[in-house]
């Protein structure tokens, strides 16, 4: 995904616990600007976590990270990769049309794995990842690494203590995408605007309320198959209305928001997604504001914890404990389910009633 600048950096979080236990060894699968950030700048920070072994279609690619991260193997192939003695667990940041094929096969292999959503295209997939990583007793993790930091949870524990019953929910997640970037563009690779943007802000509702949502309808803007831009309508089981809107082609760049209005107060936060740029970029800044009939506005800013190092850290004791992570089991199934509904409803251009008349 493009990104606004301001994530590159040698100095991930700091200031936490390291783990002491046994190192474990990561298996990068693919060289795409999103790894420096996902998995080898974490690792820098040591907590047992060592990347041991990356392999890309670029050669070069994967050896220039391996010179600057000092990953002291460089394969040929995944294969090789996946089939390496020091490698315990694999991170996938492949296009999404090959996560299911090498996130089944490292699986198969008896490694742990951390893939870069969307995990899969489709539910039937999913599941198939999800059956085959409890049948062995094997970590497997969604890289929704925004879920790790503690922001999400604050603006979810302010949901049900200061927001009361939800009537309405509005959420956005658009950027503006280079057409040059085919992993977005392509339909053949998983491309789409709620494969990569909007999977999102569909897994921000979900973990926000701790519910699970009804599609009522959508629609699409589709070039060559691809859905660039996204709007679905939603339901959460009390009936309130859940908004959604997602886009590639976003004339405000990268955008990100929550508004939820409850019986007792109406609470709205920005960029939910990257919430450590709050530190060093004004602009997306992350905050939360909650505000109560007769009370003064509580605005809570997001710690600069680093997302990406939260994310590896939980899935190393994951691994060490067999806690179960956030992201993984049920959660992957459930989220895959609603993005498939959602994307059946904006093929069909298909709206309840009830909504066509609400957007007339």
């Amino acid at each position: 995904m493009s990104e606004p600048s301001g994530l590159e950096r040698d100095d991930p979080s700091r200031g936490s616990v390291a783990v002491t236990s046994e190192r474990i060894g990561i298996g990068v699968l693919g060289a795409a600007a999103i790894a420096p950030r996902a998995i080898l700048y974490p690792a820098r920070e040591g907590d047992g976590v060592e990347v041991v072994a990356i392999a890309s279609r670029s050669r070069d690619r994967a050896e220039a990270l391996a010179s600057k991260f000092k990953i002291p193997h460089v394969w040929s192939s995944y294969e090789e990769v996946i089939a390496d003695d020091d490698v315990d667990a694999v991170y996938i940041a492949l296009p999404a049309s090959l996560h299911h094929q090498w996130s089944a096969r490292a699986l198969q292999a008896g490694k742990h794995v951390l893939c870069e959503k969307p995990i899969t295209t489709n539910l039937a997939d999913a599941r198939d990842l999800v059956q085959m990583a409890a049948g062995r007793s094997l970590v497997l993790a969604e890289a929704f690494h925004y879920r790790y930091h503690p922001y999400l949870g604050r603006i979810a524990d302010l949901v049900r203590e200061r927001v009361g019953e939800i009537i309405a929910v509005e959420v956005v997640f658009s950027n503006d995408i280079e057409t040059t970037e085919p992993i977005y563009w392509d339909s053949t690779l998983g491309g789409g605007a709620l494969f990569h943007v909007g999977c999102y802000a569909v897994h921000c509702i979900r973990s926000v309320t701790g519910e699970e949502l009804e599609v009522d309808g959508a629609a699409a803007i589709w070039i060559n198959g691809v859905d660039v831009t996204l709007s679905a309508e939603l339901r959460l089981p009390n009936g309130a209305p859940v908004r959604l809107r997602t886009s590639m082609t976003s004339p405000l760049g990268f955008e990100n928001w929550l508004w939820i209005r409850g019986e007792e107060g109406e609470l709205s936060a920005s960029n939910f997604v990257i919430p450590q740029l709050s530190a060093k970029v004004a602009e997306y800044a992350s905050a939360v504001r909650v505000r109560r009939v007769g009370e003064p506005t509580y605005v809570e800013v997001a710690d600069p914890v680093y997302s990406y190092t939260c994310q590896l850290r939980a899935f190393a004791e994951a691994i060490r404990t067999g806690t179960t992570m956030l992201t993984s089991g049920t959660d992957i199934v459930n989220n895959m389910s609603t993005i498939e509904d959602i994307l059946r409803a904006a093929r069909l251009s298909v709206w309840t009633r009830a909504q066509a008349v609400e957007r007339r």
